[in-house]
């Protein structure tokens, strides 16, 4: 079906305005938009990421700044602000470090002789948490009789 000449330069018009809305959008975190006027610039603002967000703030699902010792909204709610990993590490660079102490405890059961493990074992059930226990067996190595 052809068309008139008005209709046609009409939509090449329109095809030319979404092709730079789309491209606009999509092009950098400075994005620019396309009006038939003007050119409106918008852009991102750099916020600092902190390294691990604090118990309350990743519990309220809020942004932490990561202080220590304590975060501004810790601060600004009078809560008490705790870490679950060191200064300077991310959750997943904790998470990972635990799970080589607990793979280095368990090399250890597998190589000692039944006695250590009995006195492996004991020491993991009698501490609080799993971390402090195997931190305890690697840094102040057991007895072992047979190494």
């Amino acid at each position: 079906m052809l068309q008139n000449p008005e209709q046609e330069t009409r939509n090449a018009r329109s095809e030319v305005q979404a092709r730079d809305v789309i491209t606009s959008t999509w092009s950098s975190p400075i994005s620019t938009l396309h009006t038939t006027s003007n050119v409106v610039k918008t852009s991102k603002t750099a916020r600092r990421q902190s390294k691990a967000a604090c118990l309350g703030c990743r519990q309220r699902k809020s942004k932490c700044d990561g202080g220590r010792s304590s975060c501004k909204v810790c601060t600004d709610r009078k809560a008490a602000c705790n870490y679950s990993v060191e200064q300077g590490m991310t959750q997943q660079q904790a998470t990972k470090e635990r799970l080589k102490c607990f793979k280095k405890v368990v090399v250890l059961l597998r190589e000692s002789s039944e006695k250590d493990c009995d006195a492996i074992v004991r020491i993991l059930k009698s501490m609080d948490s799993l971390e402090s226990a195997c931190s305890f067996i690697l840094e102040r190595p057991v007895v072992l009789s047979d190494r």
